[in-house]
């Protein structure tokens, strides 16, 4: 592991205007593009298999995304979000419906149809045979960052449901909901951690910062060279491993001791918040081993606490 050679400076500024504090998740193709970025992962990766099981999961998320369309976002907003104390979409305040266990079951009705090793097929029809207050309970669970009670093997299938309606809930939201006096940390439509940082390049934000939210995939901007942690400004620094792409990297804060990786679009476009933070857990393991440390489990590999 090496410290990236990029120097440390402030952001340039942005032609057009101020970038915008957040960005929605776009559901007609976060899902797909991540499916294919699993795909693309799958050829340089091992075990091949099971990013090839990642990109069918993402793909089936994709459907079950598709397919719900009679969710109405106003209803389910956290009631005490007006008076500023959550935000719109907090996932400690939003009651899972009906809707939620549909989503889980197109996910794993799409995953019984695909082509997968008998392991995988087996924790798919354990997700078939799980009994729907277990499943919630198992869901609340995540949620909430506890991952002792949850199957390790369906807890992914959970979280995958979980992502899709809560981005499919974001999607909905109104921009002037989500307030930029959150804590910076977390995300300010549903108030999880997020999974990785972003470096845009679009033309309305190149250069900017995105926290990307590990469940409701909305990005919003954060000054870089600073803690998403522990909002410091000192002892930041970035890292990666030897000989890998440098569109990859980890910021690590020496006054928390927590990381968090960073992709840089104008270097590689194809990358993706979830994916590659899943694509890059050789890093993840070489920061463990140095004493540093992650919010959010590595995406879609859950261990008992």
């Amino acid at each position: 592991m090496a410290e990236a050679s990029f120097p440390l400076e402030p952001q340039a500024p942005q032609p057009g205007g101020p970038a915008p504090f957040a960005r929605l998740p776009d559901l007609g193709s976060l899902f797909s593009r991540r499916a294919n970025r699993f795909d693309q992962l799958a050829l340089s990766r091992t075990p091949k298999d099971f990013f090839l099981f990642l990109s069918a999961l993402a793909h089936a998320q994709d459907s079950a995304a598709r397919g719900l369309d009679l969710l109405n976002a106003a209803a389910v907003y956290a009631a005490d979000h007006a008076a500023g104390n959550t935000p719109p979409l907090a996932a400690a305040k939003v009651r899972l419906d009906r809707s939620w266990h549909d989503v889980f079951g197109t996910i794993l009705s799409e995953l019984a149809c695909a082509s997968l090793p008998a392991q995988t097929g087996a924790a798919i029809r354990r997700g078939r045979e799980l009994d729907g207050r277990v499943a919630e309970a198992w869901a609340h669970a995540i949620l909430r960052g506890v991952y002792q009670p949850v199957d390790p093997a369906v807890a992914p299938l959970i979280a995958a449901a979980l992502q899709v309606y809560w981005a499919k809930l974001a999607s909905l939201c109104e921009l002037e909901l989500i307030s930029s006096d959150s804590p910076s940390g977390n995300c300010p439509a549903c108030g999880s951690p997020p999974v990785s940082a972003v470096i845009s390049a679009d033309p309305a934000s190149r250069g900017n910062r995105y926290l990307c939210c590990s469940l409701c995939a909305t990005q919003w901007r954060l000054a870089r060279i600073k803690c998403s942690n522990c909002e410091s400004f000192e002892g930041i620094s970035y890292y990666g491993v030897d000989g890998a792409d440098q569109a990859l990297r980890a910021e690590t804060c020496d006054q928390c001791k927590v990381y968090l990786k960073t992709l840089y679009f104008e270097k590689d476009p194809q990358l993706d918040p979830v994916a590659d933070d899943t694509g890059s857990i050789a890093l993840d393991i070489l920061l463990g081993e140095a004493g540093w440390h992650r919010v959010t489990p590595v995406s879609f590999i859950f261990t008992p606490d």
